[in-house]
């Protein structure tokens, strides 16, 4: 049976669930590259060193523009304080644990990140180095949402993409899965009835006794019925 209006529907809709599909996988590798990968030789290289005495953190900017002059620092000592200036100190009201960051930007543009856990307190000492480089792109005022995040926003944010993504994937794979279902040929299914030339129906409950020949008067083997009388 010929169905050209579902063979164009189908069509349709293969074109429009892989186009989705496309779209989806391009938004993928897009997203791909957005996140944060080691600064690169021409971008710039932020680099600091710190030390710790009581409840005070002196911090040193050694970072570099690698070819272009650093235009922006911003420090961030995770306590709702931050500093724009290069070499300098904070002072924490309280101990503990504390995330600081460091985020430089040089005449073109590039940015580059570092931080380091330090510890401070009543007779606390130590001394250290930020982590590697870390390139997040965009300008210090892009990133600094991600810096007071911290982790769990990175990790909402990349959540929010992964479910977008399969979101679409199910949905072009859905689309492009009932195209190809009216696009191709179906199976038809012919059902027979085949009537009886002939059909003798007996009433429910009726059964018909056999009948049998009744023997001959006085013929040989022939015995009267019994009595119903008792003997």
């Amino acid at each position: 049976m010929d169905r050209p209006h579902e063979r164009i529907l189908g069509t349709i809709l293969v074109v429009l669930g892989v186009a989705i599909l496309l779209f989806a996988f391009y938004q993928a590798f897009g997203m791909l590259g957005h996140l944060p990968s080691t600064t690169s030789a021409k971008g710039p290289q932020a680099q600091f060193a710190w030390s710790v005495n009581g409840f005070q953190l002196t911090l040193t900017d050694n970072s570099r523009g690698n070819g272009e002059p650093i235009t922006s620092t911003y420090w961030s000592f995770a306590d709702g304080n931050s500093t724009s200036a290069g070499n300098t100190s904070h002072t924490y009201a309280r101990a503990g644990n504390y995330n600081v960051t460091l985020l430089v930007e040089n005449r073109d543009g590039s940015v580059a990140q570092s931080w380091a856990t330090v510890h401070v307190g009543s007779g606390s000492t130590g001394s250290g180095t930020g982590s590697p480089s870390l390139a997040p792109g965009g300008s210090v005022q892009s990133v600094l949402g991600g810096v007071f995040g911290g982790t769990l926003s990175g990790i909402a944010r990349t959540s929010e993409m992964f479910i977008v993504l399969v979101v679409m994937w199910m949905v072009g794979a859905s689309i492009l899965k009932a195209g190809w279902n009216l696009i191709t040929p179906k199976s038809e299914t012919i059902q027979v009835r085949v009537k009886p030339r002939s059909l003798q129906v007996e009433p429910a409950g009726y059964s018909a006794m056999p009948s049998y020949p009744s023997p001959a008067a006085g013929a040989p083997g022939a015995s009267a019925a019994p009595s119903s009388a008792g003997t």
